[in-house]
């Protein structure tokens, strides 16, 4: 037999698991949190999920001061779906500013002007909390010569091989990300000046964010293996006219 939905003769319906106005309050903030990236936005609305189950799926028009303010106690204690542990460290603070964010857009929306239009602020951390934080473990990072025996043992015989290569070496060279290295074009690499310009416009980048890099001192290798080759005009296969498929080894 199938639940009940809440129509026809039934007394005392089943109240919903979610809060339709809460609903129809977030599509208004996803209209708005457009202007940020698709990840972010994903970050942010993952952040008011967590804000909404700490509150026990109320509707937004009731959150007060100390309510906020147990949660931002809350947030930094260890989490039974995190294993037992506490958050990370930058999870944390990520939370704590997208929730910030959420609640100073909320007072000023129509229907919740009543609230505080304190209450962003008692969502902000101080140090003692942000300390309580798990701490990354650190990442392994390799050195010059590990990244030089890795360069040594890729193959270079194709172009596509050179290429796979030359994005390894550009990566560690410029200290750009994977993503970032292959949207790089020819005319966004000075080998002579041995910078890097970084236009968002074109290149992909996090936070669209332009800026101009300038190459690491880390040895002729990496500087060999990224120059290019204008003699040929011809792109790898499927790869793109002016895309670091025409980087090649000196």
């Amino acid at each position: 037999m199938s639940a009940p939905v809440g129509i026809g003769t039934i007394e005392a319906p089943l109240p919903p698991k979610w809060k339709p106005e809460n609903e129809r309050l977030l599509y208004k903030y996803q209209l708005y949190a457009k202007r940020f990236e698709p990840s972010t936005v994903d970050a942010m609305f993952a952040s008011i999920r967590h804000f909404e189950k700490f509150n026990a799926g109320k509707p937004f028009f009731f959150p007060k001061t100390k309510l906020v303010s147990i949660y931002r106690e809350w947030l930094c204690e260890p989490e039974a779906e995190n294993g037992g542990k506490a958050l990370s460290r930058s999870t944390v603070g990520h939370r704590a500013s997208h929730i910030k964010a959420f609640l100073k857009w909320l007072v000023q929306q129509d229907g919740y002007r009543k609230l505080n239009g304190s209450l962003c602020d008692y969502v902000i951390l101080s140090k003692s909390q942000t300390a309580k934080a798990l701490q990354p473990p650190p990442r392994d990072i390799p050195s010059d010569d590990e990244v030089q025996q890795v360069l040594a043992a890729m193959p270079q015989k194709f172009r596509t091989q050179r290429r796979d290569r030359a994005i390894v070496a550009a990566s560690f060279l410029f200290g750009t990300r994977a993503d970032n290295t292959a949207s790089l074009r020819i005319g966004d690499v000075d080998c002579v000046a041995r910078k890097v310009s970084v236009d968002a416009t074109k290149v992909r980048v996090k936070n669209s964010k332009s800026q101009t890099i300038c190459w690491f001192l880390i040895g002729d290798l990496f500087e060999k293996i990224n120059r290019f080759d204008k003699r040929y005009g011809r792109p790898v296969d499927g790869a793109d006219h002016n895309c670091a498929a025409r980087f090649y080894k000196a």
